[in-house]
């Protein structure tokens, strides 16, 4: 009996939409090679990005799906937040139905960021646990760079590269022809915020990843992520003042990067 794959899929922006392409083909590399840490051979990795798209070396294990999506351009943020959201969803979701389209419909996906890392055993975990409907990463990391590194406790709450999904599971919300609806593509498959109510509204099993299974690279040149390096957002006066009990947390999770977390996400500080 054939075993379930796990096809990570990675959604790359519009190349004419970063200054630093540079950056992010760096980036881009070290989030392969971490994929590549599979102690499974279970996998597959799909990179959707423009015809044009300079990317890194790949091998068997990885496709790339070229497209030909227009550059999205981005409302001011300080003017219509939701109004960016829903383009940032709507380009980011369109490029990973590109490569659902290609996934077997007893295979699980996993969309992963492009500067973020994965656990080695993720392949494994799903080809042993394959009668599951997906599973979110409840506990992961956030690193950026140097020896430090935090562990966080609501990880799929903040982290796009946080949820395994089986395909199966978006061929109830296809219309008449067999095409998922652009409503659908921005919520499932644009966001990682909103399958977890999805699962639970309709009586799925969906549990947590039993370990920490990504890491959320932030604070880094042309992160996804724009976000504040791990020990500014620790020890900044307005983290301790806005939320005390989370800044008591952080100083909980704050740990070195040892041996085992390097093996395990298969990167290099």
């Amino acid at each position: 009996m054939r075993k379930s794959i796990l096809n990570f899929i990675i959604p790359v922006r519009h190349y004419l939409s970063v200054q630093d392409w540079v950056s992010v083909k760096n980036n881009l590399k070290n989030t392969l090679h971490s994929i590549c840490g599979q102690v499974s051979d279970n996998w597959h990795c799909y990179i959707v990005a423009n015809e044009g798209t300079e990317l890194p070396e790949i091998d068997d294990h990885f496709t790339i799906v070229k497209v030909n999506f227009p550059l999205n351009h981005l409302p001011d943020k300080n003017i219509d937040l939701q109004l960016f959201y829903d383009k940032v969803r709507e380009d980011k979701g369109l490029r990973v139905y590109e490569a659902i389209k290609l996934c077997s419909s007893d295979d699980y996906f996993m969309v992963v960021d492009y500067d973020d890392f994965v656990h080695n055993s993720l392949s494994e975990f799903v080809a042993q646990n394959s009668t599951k409907s997906g599973w979110f990463i409840s506990s992961g990391y956030f690193y950026s760079g140097g020896g430090f590194i935090l562990k966080h406790r609501h990880f799929d709450k903040v982290c796009g590269t946080s949820n395994i999904i089986k395909v199966s599971f978006l061929e109830q919300f296809f219309d008449e022809h067999g095409h998922l609806p652009m409503d659908k593509i921005k919520e499932l498959l644009g966001s990682h915020k909103f399958i977890k109510d999805y699962m639970k509204s309709m009586n799925n099993e969906y549990h947590p990843l039993p370990f920490p299974g990504a890491i959320y690279n932030i604070g880094i040149p042309s992160s996804t992520s724009q976000t504040p390096s791990i020990i500014r957002r620790i020890i900044s006066p307005k983290a301790i003042i806005k939320d005390p009990l989370e800044f008591i947390s952080n100083v909980i999770g704050l740990r070195m990067v040892n041996r085992k977390i390097l093996a395990s996400f298969n990167f290099k500080k």
